[in-house]
């Protein structure tokens, strides 16, 4: 009746972020040793001095590469100087960015609709602008500007990534995959979109389309968050052989990971490899010595391979981290009774009755330590009172309490 803690728990990807879709706050980015040459070379933009917009946003990048919006601003200065768009249209997009850098939104809107205006064929000034109504939360508004954007360029990879951004946010899952698939289709060597659309199949429960895109993640950017959602998937499909494989190549690349460690532990134990299993609990606790059902994990486990005294330590340790751990109780007072200590089993059933008297297997065990010790009177008790409490399936165990009540009386 022993049973290890099965834990499937979802944990969320640190993804990676397109420009100023979860910078720092403004605060830290003026802070930052490039954020006054950003700017610096924003302001040369508004004054339609493109080329040296460019080299001071180039070197606001070496200074600080986190300042995404800048690469942005380049490629627009870069259209400039290539003749792809007139000055107009670069002015007033250079005079959005700033403007929005400076925390006027509201004017910042009405430039980068000025620069539509200069050129409805532009596809950036559709997509600043669609960047500018999400930070808003108007995202039908945002959903329309990114779809103009790949009107006015069908290759126009970040413009599909954020209609699909926003229709994973707004749960229109269809929509965001077809959005990520139309990025894909655009740019096919984007590797986080393969991991956003994944992390998308995933909480879908469209785990085999999720594990295709982690792998397409894993073949170029090894990562151990990625293989352990390929684990996790697995392993909620009881999918242990395969997810133990996962979970080694994340703690391959990250020996601090300790849920890769927890569940390639039970993935060892659910496949009869108990030793092994001890072995990752240990890890596991070695990582985090607060880890509550590692020690409940590993007790199982000393237990299956018959290291009693090692198990009832553990039960020990997880009663101390949790005084309201009602199996521990339960399974140390197991433990004790293989070990003929009848009266502190006993005094363990009666702590997993006290916390949890629906599981009836304590009054059963609990009735067989008194009758192990030759308590008949108190065994005959035990048994009958695990008789009215006893669940109509367990037809074995009830069986077996009422012959022992008809020999003992």
């Amino acid at each position: 009746m022993t049973r290890i803690l099965k834990s499937l728990l979802v944990a969320t990807l640190a993804i990676g972020v397109l420009w100023g879709n979860n910078d720092s706050s403004k605060a830290d980015k003026k802070e930052s040793a490039g954020y006054s040459v950003y700017m610096e070379g924003l302001k040369l933009g508004t004054k339609k001095k493109f080329e040296a917009a460019k080299t001071a946003l180039e070197q606001a990048l070496e200074l600080d590469p986190e300042l995404e919006t800048a690469v942005f601003a380049i490629s627009v200065a870069d259209d400039f100087l290539s003749g792809t768009i007139k000055k107009k249209p670069a002015e007033k997009l250079f005079k959005a960015i700033e403007k929005n850098e400076k925390g006027d939104s509201k004017k910042a809107l009405k430039e980068a609709k000025n620069a539509i205006k200069a050129d409805k064929k532009y596809p950036k000034s559709y997509y600043y602008r669609g960047r500018l109504y999400e930070a808003q939360s108007l995202y039908k508004e945002a959903l329309a500007d990114y779809l103009d954007a790949t009107k006015a360029d069908p290759s126009f990879t970040k413009a599909y990534l954020r209609r699909g951004d926003i229709f994973a946010f707004t749960n229109s899952t269809q929509d965001a995959i077809e959005s990520y698939g139309q990025a894909l289709e655009s740019n096919p060597d984007m590797v986080e979109i393969y991991a956003r659309r994944a992390e998308l199949y995933e909480q879908n429960s469209m785990y085999d389309e999720a594990l295709a895109d982690y792998a397409k993640v894993l073949e170029t950017q090894p990562s151990a968050q990625i293989y352990f959602r390929r684990g996790m998937i697995l392993y909620s499909q009881e999918k242990y052989k395969e997810c133990i494989e996962e979970f080694s190549g994340a703690v391959e690349l990250d020996t601090s990971l300790t849920l890769a460690y927890f569940h390639r532990g039970s993935a060892y134990y659910f496949i009869g490899k108990h030793t092994r299993a001890v072995d990752d609990f240990y890890n596991t606790i070695e990582v985090d010595s607060t880890y509550t059902d590692a020690y409940y994990n590993r007790a199982v486990a000393y237990a299956e391979v018959g290291l009693l005294k090692e198990a009832v330590q553990d039960y020990d340790k997880v009663i101390e981290l949790d005084p309201n751990y009602p199996k521990a109780y339960y399974n140390r007072g197991r433990a004790y009774h293989k070990r003929r200590r009848y009266s502190q089993a006993i005094s363990d059933y009666d702590m997993m009755i006290s916390k949890d008297p629906a599981y009836t297997f304590s009054f059963y065990y609990k009735a067989i330590a008194y009758d192990d010790m030759g308590k008949k009177k108190s065994a005959i008790s035990a048994y009958e009172k695990y008789l009215s409490v006893a669940s109509p399936q367990n037809e074995e165990q009830i069986k077996y309490a009422k012959s022992r009540i008809r020999k003992l009386k």
